[in-house]
């Protein structure tokens, strides 16, 4: 699990869409805080306490749509290329597979977190310690903080748990961004018509988050556990029993038939090479010529004449039907002849060598 998350981090960390993202809510944040500044400048206050600008930060959904639009895209990237199989094959089971992508999200959240906050109090400072006396409460402060990013580790786990019920990336973002806006007006009108205390929406992890309020956070400790609770864990667990029984054998057969196919053509090519050159190199030359061949020929619509390209072409259709060739039925058909062909021809020449007994050379 500690390997695949280090992995996820890695891809997270090369991603230009999650530096992108973040750049975006950096832009909202100092947004907010010049927003807040200026208000407090407007109503003439002679100090600028950081108690109601971190409340503030949380006003909207700015740091909310940012990683909204990279998990949906992050958590579906594996089922777009097919490379669950791929992880899986290298020895790791699903639950390290799993887990390991769930905690690698959580640390980018925390992350992205961190930069924003960090971005949003240096605003503040740096325009208000001029004029203005700084109050704040820092345990008040790290309390809230603290909730808020248990809040957005929460909803990582329902986006996880979209996208692995609906899989396909643009709907998992139509989908999340639609469940988004409906909760937003459906429950705060419910609650309001209702004319509940403790609002509807606070039982939505978004809700919270949004509505939550640092002198209120001691009186609504139970609700706000318990929520924090259900969304932590009941979106895992459903997630993680949806990837248990995910069908990832049509994947693993597309591979498995180049692995039989790719075996089976290079030890027999091999086993002949090395019998009639009885040199390691000119051997090694040999192979590293046909696998450059097969990937020069990949993306050919002629490369199913070279075994290796065709056998790949085919593993991938099981994964993305769009990679195959444009005319599937002929480039099929010529593919298997390709292989047969090549079986047959290295069956005979394997025979008339391996007929004729060479001396064994000191």
């Amino acid at each position: 699990m500690i390997q695949t998350m280090q992995s996820e981090l890695f891809r997270i960390r090369k991603s230009r869409l999650f530096f992108g993202c973040l750049v975006l809510a950096a832009f909202f944040v100092f947004a907010l805080a010049l927003t807040f500044y200026h208000n407090s400048v407007n109503g003439m206050l002679s100090a600028i306490s950081l108690v109601p600008f971190t409340e503030f930060l949380f006003s909207d959904y700015s740091l909310v749509f940012p990683l909204t639009l990279f998990f949906c895209l992050y958590f579906t990237e594996d089922f777009h290329t097919g490379s669950y199989s791929m992880v899986l094959s290298k020895g790791a089971n699903r639950a390290q597979v799993f887990f390991g992508k769930l905690l690698a999200a959580w640390i980018s959240v925390f992350f992205f977190l961190l930069v924003c906050f960090g971005v949003a109090y240096l605003s503040i400072l740096m325009m208000g310690t001029a004029r203005h006396d700084i109050e704040y409460s820092l345990p008040a402060m790290g309390t809230f903080l603290l909730i808020q990013c248990l809040c957005f580790f929460g909803y990582t786990a329902v986006l996880n748990l979209i996208s692995y019920l609906l899989r396909h990336r643009i709907i998992v973002t139509i989908v999340a961004f639609f469940v988004l806006g409906v909760l937003y007006l459906y429950l705060t009108k419910i609650s309001a018509a209702l004319d509940m205390d403790y609002s509807l929406y606070k039982y939505w992890i978004v809700g919270l988050s949004h509505s939550l309020r640092i002198n209120t956070i001691a009186e609504d400790f139970m609700p706000i556990l318990i929520t924090l609770a259900v969304y932590l864990f009941l979106p895992t667990v459903v997630s993680f029993s949806l990837f248990q029984k995910l069908d990832l054998r049509s994947l693993e057969i597309g591979f498995g038939m180049e692995a039989c196919v790719i075996v089976l053509i290079t030890t027999c090519l091999g086993a002949i090479v090395i019998n009639l050159s009885r040199n390691i190199i000119v051997t090694s030359v040999v192979g590293v010529i046909y696998g450059f061949a097969s990937c020069l020929f990949i993306g050919s619509e002629r490369g199913f004449v070279i075994p290796g390209s065709f056998a790949y072409r085919v593993s991938m259709f099981f994964s993305d039907k769009s990679t195959y060739y444009e005319a599937p039925v002929p480039a099929t058909i010529g593919g298997c002849i390709s292989i047969v062909l090549c079986l047959i021809v290295m069956f005979l020449v394997g025979l008339i060598v391996f007929s004729h007994k060479k001396k064994i050379e000191n």
